[in-house]
């Protein structure tokens, strides 16, 4: 069985081979190795890693991680995302100069990112959902650094979620949330604030 799954793991690095070499010789090389160091982290449980091939291919077995990496390398996509395709129901639907560097999706199933911006560091889990509260004129949220969207969370409409900010699993957010806040609930309410955990929670 251990022969087999190296075979199987050898075979998967040969078809990954392509995307890790246009990883590398991209303009924007620099940008995907920041980026990988907070997946590293996230996802591999591993701070400072040095990046060596084992590890760039193990990412790249993600297709979470894959569909990032596409939607950051812009149009040169078409040419090698057919080889080893992205998360197919994932979608990133804003430009991708929108969000800062260090975006990392955690399984990324059902997941729709469409938000005005997105600031540095942000994660975000399956099933998550941003964008306009209204069809065709409704607007979209603004997210700052360090945030968390986690498990099945709902983000609408034209509101702000500040720094440091955690969505719980499975919240409804259409209003505004300040900074260093952990909300949660439908609707959402602030239920820690700067480190305190607030008895009643707080409306937003």
């Amino acid at each position: 069985m251990a022969i087999v799954t190296k075979i199987i793991y050898h075979l998967n690095c040969l078809r990954l081979l392509p995307l890790y070499g246009i990883m590398k010789a991209h303009p924007r090389h620099r940008f995907f190795d920041e980026e990988r160091q907070n997946w590293y982290r996230a996802v591999l449980g591993k701070s400072d890693c040095p990046q060596t091939f084992s590890d760039n291919m193990l990412l790249l077995t993600l297709p979470e991680y894959r569909s990032v990496l596409y939607w950051r390398m812009g149009g040169l996509r078409y040419f090698i995302s057919w080889l080893a395709p992205g998360e197919r129901v994932l979608h990133l639907v804003q430009p991708k100069d929108s969000v800062g560097p260090g975006l990392v999706i955690h399984h990324g199933h059902s997941t729709r990112v469409a938000c005005k911006k997105i600031g540095r560091n942000c994660q975000i889990w399956q099933n998550v959902t941003t964008g306009i509260n209204r069809p065709i004129v409704g607007d979209r949220p603004v997210v700052g650094d360090n945030v968390r969207i986690c498990s099945g969370a709902i983000v609408l409409g034209g509101i702000s979620i500040g720094n440091n900010v955690t969505i719980a699993a499975g919240a409804v957010v259409v209003k505004s949330v300040p900074d260093n806040a952990v909300v949660a609930g439908n609707p959402a309410k602030i239920v820690k604030l700067n480190g305190k955990k607030l008895c009643p929670p707080a409306n937003l």
